[in-house]
C-alpha cells in the first residue's frame, strides 16, 4: 500500500512538498505522480505535472488553482499501489 504525506490545506503562497510512503513490496519502488489543477474540483482539470521520485514539490501562489489533486502509483516487483490526495489552496479561494 502507499499513502501521501504533505499539506492538505494551503493558506499562503510558498513551496510545498508531498511524499509517497509505501509499505510492503520488495523494498524497491518506482513512483509515478500526476497533479491535476482544477478550478471546480478534482476531475475537472487536465494533468499538469508528472514526476517519478518518491517526493514532489510545487510552488503554490495566490494565482494557482484553488484545487490541487495529487495521485501517485507505486510499483514494487509485480505489486502496484495507488493513492490520491485532494489539496485545498485557500490562498486562491475563500473556500474549496
Amino acid at each position: 500500500s502507499v499513502s501521501i504525506n504533505g499539506p492538505q490545506f494551503i493558506y499562503s503562497a510558498g513551496s510545498y512538498e508531498w511524499e509517497a510512503v509505501p509499505t510492503g513490496g520488495n523494498g524497491t519502488y518506482t513512483y509515478s505522480w500526476t497533479l491535476e489543477e482544477a478550478y471546480t474540483g478534482p476531475g475537472t482539470g487536465q494533468p499538469t505535472y508528472y514526476g517519478s521520485a518518491s517526493s514532489v514539490g510545487k510552488y503554490v501562489d495566490s494565482g494557482s488553482s484553488p484545487y490541487l489533486y495529487w495521485t501517485v502509483t507505486v510499483t514494487s516487483g509485480s505489486e502496484t499501489a495507488y493513492a490520491e490526495m485532494y489539496v485545498c489552496n485557500f490562498s486562491a479561494s475563500a473556500m474549496c
